[in-house]
């Protein structure tokens, strides 16, 4: 099998014409033998385009993806607010500040996603059945599932904003309309 000849470096300050010296020294001895010279810069752009390019492509697809959950999710809890409109009227009628109707939205939607969280989590208990720490190290996987954690529920708060400031909004009067 042909031999890989690892890269060379050449020391900083060297002139250009050094290249096609080098070439010509090259040619000669190293029959049956295919070499290319090339600068650094540009071995490392290359490098770097084809690392980032698919994971540029695969992020574009999850904010996409993740949006479209996060449009869902606010459509699903604006929807619970509007049906729920006498609950939340009654509820202020009785004293509670909006602030409180809002915070009521916010853990509902909270409890709902740490249900859906130990789902998951039993899911996710399975992998080291499955072989998956051969390829992530305990260590990155539990920063991974933290970050995961961190930003499913960064996502239910903030989809749970508006429909929460609406429920707070509700006035004893709107829920005797429903009646």
């Amino acid at each position: 099998p042909p031999r890989t000849a690892r890269p060379r470096t050449v020391s900083p300050g060297t002139p250009a014409s050094f290249e096609t010296e080098l070439n010509a020294a090259l040619r000669p001895n190293a029959t049956g033998v295919s070499f290319r010279i090339q600068h650094m810069d540009d071995m490392r752009r290359m490098a770097l385009r084809i690392r980032l390019i698919p994971l540029a492509i695969l992020a574009l697809i999850a904010l996409f993806l993740i949006s479209m959950v996060a449009l869902g999710l606010t459509g699903v809890l604006w929807q619970t607010v509007t049906r729920r409109t006498r609950e939340m009227g009654v509820r202020r009628a009785l004293g509670a500040s909006g602030s409180a109707v809002r915070t009521q939205v916010l853990i509902e939607v909270t409890l709902v996603a740490t249900l859906a969280v130990i789902l998951g989590i039993v899911v996710v208990a399975q992998l080291p059945l499955l072989g998956a720490f051969r390829i992530v190290r305990p260590p990155e996987f539990t920063a991974g599932f933290i970050a995961a954690l961190a930003v499913i529920y960064g996502i239910t708060l903030l989809c749970g904003a508006y429909p929460s400031w609406l429920a707070s909004r509700i006035e004893p009067a709107d829920a005797l309309r429903y009646e």
